[in-house]
């Protein structure tokens, strides 16, 4: 009986030692499990991280372009136009207007008093046309 014994001592033996592999395997799977989920929470976690520094630098510059928007706004408001310099201003004066006239001949007189009735009698019939036109109803 004491080979059988011996036999049986040594199954339990390695036994044992299958039940110990499979435990320490277990225990390794649940160790990397373990490692995986921490590692991606401390990824969700730099994520989050850079998407709220990312939100907060676009927040800024938003911020700083309204404040140099405004800034620009109230400068041009307290901008006060600054007229530019006046040349000496020239006067109208009749005298040297007349003198600027050419003379002139008895041709180009009536040529003028020509011109110078049709023109009125042109803007008399417009008138008259837009009297017709223009009379309030009754």
């Amino acid at each position: 009986m004491a080979p059988f014994e011996a036999e049986k001592y040594e199954h339990k033996i390695q036994l044992k030692r299958q039940e110990i592999e499979l435990q320490f395997k277990r225990e390794e799977r649940a160790k990397r499990k373990r490692n995986l989920k921490f590692k991606e929470r401390e990824l969700k976690m730099q994520l989050q991280a850079q998407q709220q520094r990312e939100e907060r630098e676009a927040q800024m510059q938003r911020e700083r372009e309204q404040l140099q928007f405004e800034l620009r706004k109230l400068e041009l408001q307290n901008a006060r136009p600054v007229p530019a310099p006046r040349e000496s201003v020239l006067q109208f004066r009749i005298g040297k207007a007349v003198k600027l006239i050419p003379k002139f001949t008895d041709h180009d007189i009536e040529t003028f008093l020509i011109f110078f009735r049709r023109s009125r009698l042109s803007i008399i019939s417009r008138k008259r046309n837009t009297r017709l036109f223009c009379r309030p109803m009754r």
